[in-house]
């Protein structure tokens, strides 16, 4: 199944997907993290971030991915070349576990073998293993569990099921959430399966009681990882948006139904099973036997939820249409074809079986000559490959059940038929996805020595800057061009970074870059991607270093070079802010939200912007006023433009090149130093994706019909400090759009240099840190509210000279906390947000398992 990538002589990854964006990197990062003994928060994940709750979504409790801490990652390209080790590992053990679940209910050995190819060889196990491998894990687990599962409602013992639930439930909540759906089905289709139950409809409640009971037991032992995770998932942004869900699918999507069944499909809508399994369940069909009905209904009514769009946002967490749980169309055909198989072989209405599938193989042979005028002479080759396979298997299989003396060459005919159209199924996919396997090797050894992978020159600047790093300070790898700076790369450096891309980033850390302070980002709610060179906000979240290459347009204000290297400059910040400080005004968020961009920008460095307003003992903390600002606006509304390449349609602006369409707007020169923002409020009005560039600078908007794109209709581009022109031109790509107000603004710099001396004042000092706490000693001449640059979580816990202190979420994301003058030792402690009642929920769960378990062997 795997041999393109023995052709190959290289990885199994997708070069420039979430793969080598996200997954390389957070199995890397845990890897560190796990054999070091910390499991909770991590300062190399963006701003820091939860390790053990959010990347449950990924794979922080993975059986598969827990193996690989026995081996010592020294690089990214170990980290992504024992992708190939794992995924075999994956899909034989998938393999196993269905042949083994065929086997316990007395399936013949052949068809247990059958139906355990048929499972391995989808399309849908090679695309995710290629691209998301961590969602493998629940293709193999769900066999493991039904077979628990059936032990259970047969021969009564509970431990196994209760087990192997727990630790799905534990191991990723998303696929366990999938699986649940798919286990409620699967034990109503049992319930009537079972023998003793057919009759027997009064059974069915106390049936489904104990099922619930046990699935509780489960969820409870699974809590120290479980809880930590929804928390997790709920304080995220994923849940922003609404999505019109359609009752139907476009009538072309029902006519590629047989391309994604079984056919080799180059699409994220892909089952891909053996062709030879439609004959098998087409001729499981003809068989008229009582006991197989409520298996033609099961797979038929699995197999029928593909044609829902409700169902694929029900698997989906009621969420965006998603299909990734095909697996459980694979999973169940693999699985009833076997039984098909067998009662076929018994000689169940053989001859009805041959005129059918002779008929089948005529239509699906109609049916691919059509199709083959529309797709290329590469794709056609593969489908006659697939078909042929499926003819061979099909004809090897009526000479096994009616010989009986070639029974032993048949099955082995058979399975070698099985295998090879795997094979080419497999094969097919990925080619399809990555290209020829001759150029494989050479494309990902550039690849991974790029920047923010193994470039060796990335490397010593980081070895070079750790000893400058002697407090805590963040650094910021700036790069307008993406191929120069990966999201994640503070994973894998091991730096103080400022970006992230990971599906579970925090709703506060993700609304303080989008909408309270509107900075240059992708409008995808999965990422956040440092501050567009905007001074303040770098300032105020404790950025020391600065990496730029030589020949950047981008100068840095207020920072000194402390070392080159051959193409890059680093330099330290002159004018540090420790990660902790005293503010000593305050601002609500009420009077916060009248602010424009710059004004914003600069009441960092002036208040703290609380929720609630100061009483008590609080009081003493003075309020900010606006008129202390020190912000001007240059142009505001669309007068005096210059349109290029544009048409003006009466509310509508009409980019007429992908390139070359740019509005000139005119600029007064500002009379302080400071960074000049254009601010746009716009939208494309075709909801059409759609680019926007100044300068050296390009950002890309999604459509937000796109699933991951986060719903934003303003736009700010920060020119730089030293931008001194009499114009600035915006370029947008070909498209239609509303532009309802441009405004231009100076953020002026006058007062920056005092306003950050009198922060420092009442700084945090001599702070010692790991991974999991922060500790620093307090001087404070002032009442105020000290602020922590560290995204506000409920895990952190802190301490006061001993005692414990509440803490509050400042400035929309991070910790604060009340103080009068004094000196303070403070202690940080972070604990995942009920990570500790959910380890006291699981060892109360696995009491009440021993008492059952007890319990029950006294009644026997």
């Amino acid at each position: 199944m795997h041999k393109y990538f023995f052709d190959a002589s290289s990885l199994i990854t997708t070069r420039g997907t979430d793969v080598t964006k996200q997954l390389v990197y957070f199995k890397y990062l845990l890897n560190t993290l796990y054999t070091n003994g910390d499991f909770f928060w991590s300062w190399s994940y963006g701003l820091g971030g939860d390790i053990f709750g959010q990347f449950n979504y990924y794979i922080s409790f993975s059986f598969f991915y827990l193996l690989t801490l026995f081996f010592d990652f020294e690089s990214m390209y170990e980290v992504a070349n024992l992708n190939l080790l794992i995924s075999i590992g994956r899909l034989f053990s998938a393999m196993v576990l269905l042949f083994l679940l065929l086997r316990y209910h007395k399936r013949s050995f052949v068809s247990s073998l059958v139906g355990g190819l048929f499972y391995g060889g989808t399309t849908t196990f090679a695309m995710y293993s290629l691209s998301l491998d961590y969602m493998v894990d629940s293709f193999v687990l769900l066999p493991l569990l039904i077979l628990t599962f059936d032990y259970l409602m047969e021969r009564k013992k509970i431990l196994p099921f209760v087990i192997v639930l727990a630790f799905i439930l534990a191991s990723n909540f998303y696929f366990a959430f999938i699986t649940t759906v798919y286990l409620a089905l699967y034990a109503i289709y049992k319930y009537f399966d079972l023998k003793n139950h057919q009759e027997a409809i009064k059974g069915f409640f106390p049936y489904i009681s104990k099922f619930i009971g046990l699935y509780i037991l489960s969820m409870g032992l699974a809590s120290f990882s479980f809880l930590p995770a929804v928390y997790q998932f709920f304080h995220s942004d994923r849940l922003v948006k609404e999505y019109d869900i359609p009752l139907l699918f476009e009538t072309e999507f029902y006519g590629k139904s047989l391309d994604i069944l079984f056919l080799s499909y180059k699409n994220s809508y892909t089952v891909g099973l053996a062709i030879f399994s439609l004959f098998l369940l087409i001729g499981g069909f003809t068989i008229g036997l009582k006991r197989l009905t409520p298996k033609k209904i099961f797979v038929l009514g699995i197999t029928s939820l593909m044609l829902i769009p409700f169902m694929y946002s029900v698997l989906n967490g009621f969420s965006q249409l998603q299909n990734r749980w095909y697996y459980l169309i694979a999973f169940t055909c693999s699985y009833i074809s076997a039984y098909f198989f067998d009662e076929i072989i018994k000689g169940a209405k053989r001859s009805l079986f041959l005129i059918l599938n002779f008929l089948v193989a005529l239509l699906f042979y109609f049916y691919m000559a059509w199709r083959w005028t529309i797709v290329s002479e590469e794709v056609q080759v593969y489908d006659k490959l697939l078909y042929i396979s499926g003819i061979v298997s099909l004809v090897v299989f009526i000479l096994y059940s009616y010989n009986k003396k070639l029974r032993t060459v048949g099955g082995v005919l058979l399975i070698c038929s099985l295998v090879i159209s795997g094979s080419i199924q497999h094969y097919n996919f990925f080619q399809n996805a990555l290209g020829q396997p001759e150029i494989q090797k050479k494309a990902n050894i550039d690849f991974y020595n790029r920047i923010g992978y193994d470039n060796q020159e990335a490397l010593e600047i980081i070895s070079t800057l750790k000893k400058y790093d002697t407090d805590f300070g963040r650094t910021m790898w700036f790069s307008t061009d993406e191929n120069a700076h990966q999201y994640n790369q503070s994973m894998y450096y091991q730096y103080k970074g400022h970006s992230a891309y990971q599906s579970l980033i925090p709703k506060n850390v993700h609304r303080f870059i989008k909408e309270d302070y509107n900075i240059l980002q992708k409008n995808l709610m999965s990422l956040y991607d440092r501050y567009d060179g905007r001074l303040y906000i770098e300032t105020v979240l404790n950025n020391q270093f600065y990496i730029i290459r030589k020949d950047s347009q981008h100068t840095p204000y207020g920072y000194s070079v402390i070392f080159e290297t051959a193409n890059f400059r680093v330099l330290e910040n002159d004018h540090k802010l420790p990660i902790g400080f005293l503010y000593t005004d305050w601002i609500s968020e009420q009077e916060f939200i009248k602010l424009n961009t710059a004004e914003k920008d600069q009441t960092l460095l002036k208040a703290v912007v609380l929720s609630d307003v100061p009483s008590g003992d609080n009081s003493k903390v003075e309020t900010f006023s606006r008129d202390d600002l020190n912000v001007k606006v240059l142009y505001e509304g669309l007068n005096h433009l210059e349109l290029h390449d544009f048409e003006k349609n009466r509310d509508s602006f009409v980019a007429t090149t992908d390139d070359k369409s740019f509005i000139r707007i005119p600029i007064p020169r500002p009379q302080t130093e400071g960074e000049i923002f254009v601010e746009l409020e716009l939208k494309e009005k075709n909801n059409q994706q759609f680019n926007i560039s100044m300068l050296d600078k390009k950002m890309t908007y999604f459509s937000i019909s796109n699933t991951w794109a986060y719903p934003q209709e303003r736009i700010t581009i920060n020119a730089g400090w030293n931008y001194d022109a009499a114009f600035i031109d915006v370029y947008l790509s070909k498209g239609e759009y509303e532009i309802k107000n441009i405004r231009v603004l100076h953020n002026s710099y006058e007062d920056y240099k005092t306003d950050v001396l009198k922060l420092k004042q009442n700084g945090l000092e001599d702070i010692q840190y790991t991974e999991n706490t922060l500790s620093g000693v307090i001087n404070s001449n002032k009442d105020g509210i000290f602020f922590l640059s560290i995204p506000y979580s409920k895990g952190w816990h802190a301490t006061l000279n001993g005692e414990k202190i509440d803490l509050y979420e400042v400035n929309h994301t991070f910790i604060g906390f009340p103080i009068k003058p004094g000196h303070y030792d403070l202690e940080l402690t972070y604990f995942s947000p009920f990570f500790k009642i959910g380890v006291l929920i699981t060892i109360l769960s696995f009491i009440l398992l021993f008492l059952l378990l007890l319990l029950k062997k006294r009644r026997i």
